[in-house]
């Protein structure tokens, strides 16, 4: 019987811990910005990369860190959140990517993500790099 107990104590606490640990210190169940990060390759267009999704619960003056397995960390700063739409700084130059086209000589660091308009922004490069796609999310979905 006390061998019972001793287990079923070693397995509650194994599952609290790992519940506890398992959580990405950059990822929420639910915030209101999801970003969603995904890759593209010129050398190989076929293959399939993976695809990472992140929550935040953001508010003016915080900055994110959108974590990227492939192509290294990215931060952005939170502007201004409303109700309506956020809008965030890059930390570096971004190319809008709304049509599927890369503008190669874009400076914009500056973007404004609107509620129901996801905001589809892509690295300047030409042969591989992240796409991320921002969405303002409420806190019921």
């Amino acid at each position: 019987m006390k061998k019972g107990i001793l287990f079923l104590t070693i397995v509650l606490f194994s599952v609290i811990t790992f519940i506890g640990c398992s959580q990405e210190k950059h990822s929420i169940e639910k915030g209101n910005l999801k970003v969603t990060v995904s890759y593209w390759s010129g050398w190989n267009p076929n293959y399939e990369f993976p695809v990472e999704e992140y929550y935040f619960d953001v508010k003016t003056s915080d900055e994110i860190v959108v974590e990227s397995s492939m192509t290294g960390d990215m931060s952005f700063e939170i502007k201004k959140v409303s109700d309506n739409e956020i809008e965030i700084k890059s930390e570096y130059p971004l190319s809008v990517n709304n049509d599927g086209r890369l503008n190669l000589k874009s400076t914009q660091q500056e973007f404004t993500i609107k509620l129901g308009e996801p905001l589809y922004l892509t690295t300047i490069t030409l042969d591989a790099g992240t796409n991320y796609t921002f969405e303002v999310c409420g806190y019921g979905e």
